[in-house]
């Protein structure tokens, strides 16, 4: 298809108020989550997360300060995935030694549990581990990332999912985002390993740890990382590299989207840098290209260029004015309209 790879390989309610079940502080006991740690300095971030409920069987991704692994659940024998925080100071650098890494993970899983519906993973219990690590289960989606799904196409796999079923999956994380944000909800992380494609096709949007209210935040309380910004540089919103409050939430969503299509497409993402500072300048100055400009021996629909540029418009009053709009502009072209 003559496309080249850009990215990292990567694995996989009625009535609520979004704020209370992002900031409420960590309760006395829930779910054994507060019971009296056991000291598990040099365990290592990979020792098998076993419990007298929980059998390890492999790890399914690792990421700055927990590792995903799938686990067998004994009592209700069946598989799940189960987030686990690392042992000591995490990885990246953030200091955890007053709880906020695990609360920080409480959070996500309540997150992550009020959103439970349709293309967002069910979350299924909370607790600690015997050795003193904190974890949370989830669903376990038998099936690739759509980050797996682009790096079988670039290396031409017979088996490789099609263009149009890798638009179905963006227009099914569109529909679930707009839902998300209109509850008050944005993701702020969307990226192709972040999404997972079903054994039926069916997608789900995953980690929801910087997920939260779509209101401005100070840079003074974002996690650590590139000039004290949160998020995949690959994926943020120009406005989300320049801390500009007014736009941050769905239409930066939106504009990650954008960058998920254009990689379907391209096989790499729209803005490269030699360094992170170069990159945070590409996406902030220049414009992002025409997909058919990039790939010129790939045959991308004119229709479907214009989609992504759209939803890349470096300028948010210029993008889709929601998520529910971009997915019915995507459903519209797979029904041929």
């Amino acid at each position: 298809m003559g496309l080249a790879s850009s990215h990292a390989s990567a694995v996989p309610c009625s009535s609520w108020d979004a704020a209370s079940v992002t900031s409420t502080p960590l309760p006395p006991a829930v779910a054994g989550w507060a019971m009296t740690p056991v000291p598990t300095a040099g365990l290592g971030f990979d020792a098998p997360p076993n419990s007298t409920r929980y059998r390890a069987l492999r790890v399914l991704g690792r990421g700055g300060s927990a590792t995903v692994w799938r686990v067998h659940d004994l009592l209700l024998a069946r598989d799940v995935a189960m987030k686990v925080l690392h042992d000591g100071p995490c990885a990246d650098g953030i200091d955890d030694t007053d709880g906020g890494a695990e609360a920080r993970l409480l959070g996500e899983a309540r997150l992550t549990g009020a959103l439970s519906g349709p293309g967002v993973v069910a979350v299924h219990d909370a607790g600690r581990l015997p050795d003193g690590r904190c974890y949370f289960t989830m669903q376990c989606v038998d099936g690739p990332t759509l980050a797996d799904a682009i790096d079988a196409r670039v290396a031409g796999a017979l088996d490789a999912l099609g263009t149009r079923t890798l638009v179905a999956v963006l227009a099914g994380i569109a529909r679930t985002l707009s839902g998300v944000h209109a509850r008050g909800l944005a993701h702020r992380d969307v990226k192709p390993a972040n999404i997972l494609i079903g054994p039926a096709g069916e997608a789900y949007l995953a980690d929801w740890g910087l997920g939260g209210p779509s209101v401005p935040r100070s840079r003074g309380t974002e996690s650590a990382g590139d000039e004290g910004l949160s998020g995949t540089l690959h994926y943020m919103a120009p406005e989300q590299l320049e801390g500009d409050g007014r736009h941050q939430g769905p239409v930066s969503d939106v504009y990650s989207l954008g960058v998920c299509l254009f990689e379907v497409l391209t096989g790499q993402t729209p803005h490269q840098g030699p360094s992170a500072l170069g990159l945070i300048f590409q996406i902030r100055t220049v414009d992002a290209p025409d997909p058919r400009a990039v790939t010129r021996g790939a045959d991308i629909p004119a229709a479907l260029a214009a989609l992504c540029m759209q939803a890349l418009a470096r300028d948010p009053a210029r993008r889709y004015v929601t998520a529910g709009s971009f997915a019915s502009r995507l459903e519209r072209w797979l029904a041929g309209e």
